[in-house]
């Protein structure tokens, strides 16, 4: 693959243009906010958050109900088999938060969900590349970025990047909180393999680390780090070694730092860079 296809395999959907599916409103249109976009499957359901839901807490309990509901009776297994227990906040107007919902169940509905992405890196320009454990419920054993992870409920992105850095590599909270550098976002439309829509916006942060340092898995959701050179990383991208998205955040970081350019870049420059910042137009923080 070029890096253009390289980014397409995350970048690969526009919700907008498929008539196929409904939109999901805060509350009954036309006075609704879209905040999501329902599948065939899900619309069938007759799943909308009525106007008697006025408030975050009712919602919230709402859609518990349900989605725990469609758990319990394995009712879509995918995605709702990589049940999280973890809430994820998600808006609407005003950037306020609507409602929270369990993290798993956020493609049934079409939901923009966030997350934090952060690339740890020496001065000689060597980056952390973990494994991802084998047993994990999405994309087990593929490379990922050197520490990343959804932004929880009542979160911000800059403690959830400094609890993922200790929680994922065990790095210390002082050198986190010290190095990191946050420098923008990468936002992208996800169709998963069973059709599953996700809107996604990745926080992405550089930390230049010292020498010394070794990144250990601690939660297990790494099986193993390794540091690697940039000409080490941009063919296993290629060959498509990466999480999807996580191939999008190095490509940003080679961008940034001056490592990949017009002149070396092996598909159209320009397009590469837009591909890597899409408008959601759809609530956020």
């Amino acid at each position: 693959m070029d890096l253009l296809t390289v980014v397409q395999q995350c970048h690969n959907d526009d919700p907008w243009s498929d008539t196929s599916l409904t939109p999901f409103f805060l509350s009954q249109p036309p006075q609704g906010v879209q905040i999501g976009f329902l599948p065939p499957s899900v619309d069938r359901k007759q799943v909308w958050l009525n106007d008697s839901l006025q408030t975050k807490k009712a919602r919230t309990e709402g859609l518990r109900q349900i989605v725990e509901s469609w758990r319990d009776r394995n009712i879509f297994p995918d995605p709702l088999k990589g049940w999280r227990n973890e809430l994820y906040s998600i808006y609407g107007p005003d950037r306020k938060e609507a409602f929270a919902l369990e993290r798993s169940a956020c493609a049934l509905f079409g939901l923009a969900t966030f997350g934090v992405h952060a690339t740890a890196y020496t001065s000689n320009y060597k980056i952390w590349v973990p494994k991802r454990a084998h047993n994990k419920s999405t994309w087990p054993g593929y490379l990922d970025n050197s520490v990343a992870g959804g932004i929880s409920a009542g979160d911000s992105p800059f403690d959830s990047m400094v609890r993922e850095c200790g929680e994922e590599a065990g790095m210390q909270e002082s050198l986190a909180r010290s190095a990191m550098k946050q420098n923008g976002v990468i936002s992208y439309f996800y169709r998963t393999p069973l059709g599953w829509r996700q809107p996604e916006v990745e926080y992405t942060y550089d930390i230049l680390v010292p020498d010394s340092f070794q990144p250990k898995p601690i939660d297990g959701e790494a099986e193993s780090f390794e540091l690697m050179d940039i000409d080490q990383i941009l063919p296993l991208m290629k060959q498509g070694k990466f999480k999807p998205n996580c191939a999008l955040v190095l490509i940003d970081f080679l961008i940034r730092h001056g490592f990949l350019t017009m002149e070396n870049c092996d598909c159209d420059y320009v397009k590469l860079v837009c591909s890597l910042h899409n408008d959601l137009r759809l609530p956020g923080p």
